[in-house]
């Protein structure tokens, strides 16, 4: 169809004097309309329209179609790519099946991407290596900074926006892993560029070398990070994927960044994983819901979040599972947490090892060892330790002060279960089974087992007494 259109070289442009120059090769099927337009002889079925538009075609170029100005204009032998916009694809080469929509988009002049797909403005520009083959950008400034990170899929508005060489990571939504570039700098004692052409010494100790960091300064190779750590005590020890030049000597100024290499991650929705990252690595978090995991992540590993805001306060917490509206949504450090429900575990700043099951189930906790199931079961307590609430309201009001808040080693299994409203006193070590056991305002009530519908309701301060059956210890 187009080769109907086509029909001279250098025709007017309709409608005024300047001259569009026109392209038509029907033996190999190369068309093209725009300024400064070429092809090789061997090039075919490929199709030019703008300025500069795949104009360097050096060989058996096949299939491309360059549409905007200087659109793959650096293209010689490769085959397959599409680029559309301004720029589009502007710094590929020998590259093929890369699919590239809009102005600025994979346009750096180092690219050597194969089989990537891009759309958006400026999306997917950085200097990229054949590792990052296959990369999924879309959106605004998607995946902008990405060098050698492979498998990455990026959507949305900045989405992932300056990782570089952290792998397998999926980023979907408005801001979604968007601020990942923190770093940290340190200075050589020496490099070895006479044996391993590896190792680097730094002139003191630095505890926060990881394997997996990546590594800049002069004469460091693009896209090198940190293959061995040998010891992070004085001097610390390192060695590089790459050889290093000999440039590298003593007092150069490296920088460092483990939240760059982080791998493995799943965000998805509006800033999910989209907090200002500290510098070391973060990796295998699976987060899904707007604003969820967005804090400052400083080594968070291995934690599901599902639900609006749900971990959004996690910095360095590890293999927690948080489902439900704002569920673990103050916990900041607190490990192997598990919470289900509407904000629960909300309030989980620092403990370990609780599970809570129901809408706002241990909500206010921040100790550790608690198990709450049941809507608002363990609800106010605080700083208490391994109790057990099961049932609606169970252990529901118990912080009048710092102490009763403070219980430990309760047991409330039944509905309101010593829900009643505490006075300050600690109460602990009781044992209550039964809807309404228990279920008096406890003020130091230690070491009671009742058992049955309503018993123990008038204990308030006793201790040491076991009841049995329903309404037991009525009157006592």
């Amino acid at each position: 169809m187009l080769s109907g259109m086509i029909t001279s070289i250098q025709q007017p442009v309709s409608g005024g004097g300047s001259i569009s120059d026109v392209y038509s090769d029907k033996t190999d099927d190369n068309y093209g309309l725009g300024e400064f337009l070429a092809f090789h002889a061997d090039a075919e079925d490929n199709i030019a329209l703008g300025e500069n538009a795949l104009n360097s075609t050096a060989g058996a170029a096949l299939r491309n179609i360059g549409i905007g100005k200087q659109a793959l204009t650096a293209i010689n032998t490769g085959d397959s790519n599409t680029g559309i916009g301004i720029e589009a694809g502007k710094g590929i080469a020998e590259q093929t099946g890369n699919t590239i929509v809009g102005t600025y988009s994979l346009n750096n002049s180092s690219a050597q991407i194969n089989n990537a797909v891009v759309v958006g403005y400026s999306a997917l520009k950085g200097d990229l290596t054949t590792a990052a083959d296959a990369t999924v950008a879309i959106g605004v400034g998607s995946l902008q900074a990405l060098t050698s990170g492979s498998g990455n899929i990026g959507i949305g508005y900045q989405a992932m926006l300056t990782h570089t060489i952290g792998t397998n990571n999926i980023a979907i939504g408005h801001g979604a892993m968007n601020d990942t570039d923190a770093t940290f700098t340190d200075n050589t004692k020496s490099a070895d560029i006479t044996g391993t052409t590896k190792r680097i010494i730094l002139d003191g100790a630095n505890g926060s070398l990881e394997v997996g960091q990546s590594v800049t300064g002069a004469g460091i190779p693009n896209n090198a990070y940190i293959d061995l750590v040998v010891q992070t005590s004085d001097p610390a020890t390192f060695d590089l994927n790459e050889n290093i030049s000999s440039t590298v000597s003593g007092n150069t100024t490296l920088t460092f960044s483990g939240a760059l290499s982080s791998q493995d991650n799943i965000f998805i929705g509006k800033d999910s994983g989209g907090g200002t990252w500290s510098n070391l690595s973060n990796n295998y978090n699976t987060a899904i819901g707007s604003y969820t995991l967005d804090g400052a992540l400083l080594h968070a590993t291995s934690n599901t979040v599902v639900g609006y805001s749900a971990g959004g306060a996690i910095t360095h917490a590890n293999y927690c599972t948080y489902v439900g509206s704002q569920a673990g949504s103050t916990n900041d450090d607190g490990n192997y947490n598990v919470g289900v429900g509407a904000e629960t575990l909300n309030d989980a700043a620092v403990g370990n090892d609780n599970v809570a099951l129901g809408y706002k189930a241990a909500n206010r906790s921040e100790s550790s060892n608690n198990v709450a199931i049941g809507s608002q079961a363990l609800l106010t307590m605080e700083t208490g330790h391994s109790n057990v609430a099961i049932g609606y309201l169970a252990m529901y009001d118990t912080d009048a002060g710092v102490n009763s808040k403070d219980s430990d080693w309760n047991v409330a299994i039944g509905r309101s279960s010593m829900g009643g409203v505490w006075l300050n006193a600690g109460s602990e070590y009781n044992t209550a089974v039964g809807g309404n056991s228990l279920v008096g305002a406890l003020d130091g009530a230690n070491n009671n087992a009742c058992y049955g519908y309503s018993s123990g309701l008038s204990v308030t301060e006793g201790d040491n007494n076991t009841l049995l059956g329903a309404y037991s210890g009525e009157n006592i």
